[in-house]
């Protein structure tokens, strides 16, 4: 996991380098790219998990199919929040009911 990481970071520098280099505003795009591919590696946790593995843990939770062509992008990030709200462990090892 550590390893994808730091080679995305390499491709985002990269490519942010060769735009200073060259101005080709092609470049900033490949670098947001990859930011956002470390967002994403960070935002599962180390689980690496894609979004539609997740998708199904959350189908499960709520106990009815999410299809990923209709669920908006604000439903996908409220579910999670919820999920992991509901599956965070209390200050005393408890989970939450």
């Amino acid at each position: 996991m550590y390893e994808k990481m730091l080679k995305t970071m390499i491709k985002k520098a990269n490519a942010e380098l060769e735009y200073c280099i060259t101005g080709d505003r092609f470049k900033l795009t490949e670098a947001e790219i990859q930011e956002t591919k470390l967002e994403t590696m960070l935002s599962n946790k180390g689980s690496g998990m894609t979004i539609s593995q997740t998708l199904i843990h959350l189908s499960k939770w709520i106990g009815h199919w999410l299809n990923t062509k209709s669920i908006s992008t604000q439903g996908y990030f409220n579910l999670l929040s919820e999920f992991e709200k509901q599956n965070k462990p209390q200050s005393n090892g408890e989970k939450n009911k």
